[in-house]
């Protein structure tokens, strides 16, 4: 096996492996090319078995690093020697991966699925008669600029993951999504104005949520609710799993139970094995940011 970097990957032999082996979007070289700093991947010599690692580098020392908005690392059945290989590559390391793997120590992370019923909670129906009585409606669109501008407006001082440089990586995602036809892109219109939305990633197995926000007072009506609940019902009428893309927000999980979400696990790996001098220098740089 060895290390390939995305600048020397045929890519379109790389995409044809993912989905060979029934991998989630995350791991498609134009999710990577969008939300990744760099990425390369771990393959075998038969190209029947590989990882996607995105990473980022400074001061020379390489840290891999989860893509935001996804998880990866559940492309293959790993075995011992590609573990030793990815963990003599990158002295610092944070895996996320659908499978256990032989690495200790281990976190047990949790995203939410439904895989072929919607089961509605109290405030999930009473969200959803508000927008009925609101009259608001749900309608594809293809303005999602104008739905990740009202995220930017909506988020950026509650979610930290909503910085310039995510948002940008956003926008990338989104363009190549719908560049390649698997975006969709639910809009909530209120008087015959969009007021919010929704971002959806479609897979032949799974669709998944990406992103999406609402003007306060759409919100209030239960827009959000109404979106989701709406593409809810369309992925289950296609036989297809619906993925909420998981979050470690509390408030988000409450309103994925809602909808009748089951906590499906994930595992996170995370190692430091860096120099000491890149320890301190990074210790003190983030003592600095605090000031």
């Amino acid at each position: 096996m060895k290390f390939i970097p995305q600048s020397q990957l045929d890519k379109a032999a790389w995409n044809q492996l993912v989905v060979r082996n029934s991998s989630e979007p995350f791991s498609h070289s134009w999710y990577l090319d969008s939300c990744a700093a760099d990425w390369c991947v771990l393959i075998d010599a038969q190209w029947e078995n590989g990882i996607a690692l995105p990473f980022s580098s400074n001061l020379g020392i390489e840290s891999l690093t989860p893509v935001i908005f996804g998880r990866i690392g559940n492309d293959s059945q790993f075995q011992v020697k590609a573990l030793e290989e990815i963990q003599k590559r990158f002295k610092i390391g944070h895996l996320q991966t659908a499978r256990k793997l032989a690495i200790q120590p281990e976190e047990v992370r949790v995203h939410q699925v439904i895989e072929s019923e919607i089961k509605l909670g109290s405030q999930a129906k009473r969200m959803l008669k508000k927008a009925e009585k609101a009259g608001i409606i749900i309608q594809p669109t293809n303005d999602w600029e104008k739905i990740i501008s009202i995220a930017e407006t909506e988020l950026t001082a509650k979610i930290s993951e909503f910085n310039a440089l995510n948002l940008k990586r956003l926008r990338n995602l989104t363009q190549a999504l719908f560049d390649s036809n698997k975006l969709v892109c639910l809009g909530i219109y209120e008087n015959q104005q969009l007021t919010g939305g929704m971002l959806f990633v479609t897979t032949p197995q799974t669709n998944i949520y990406l992103k999406g926000s609402a003007l306060p007072a759409s919100k209030q009506q239960g827009g959000m609710y109404l979106c989701m609940h709406t593409f809810i019902l369309q992925t289950l009428s296609e036989s297809k799993t619906f993925d909420f893309g998981g979050s470690s927000v509390a408030g988000v999980r409450r309103f994925n139970y809602n909808f009748g979400g089951k906590d499906q696990n994930y595992y996170a790996y995370l190692w430091d094995r860096s120099p000491g001098w890149y320890r301190f220098l990074k210790k003190t740089h983030q003592k600095l940011k605090k000031k």
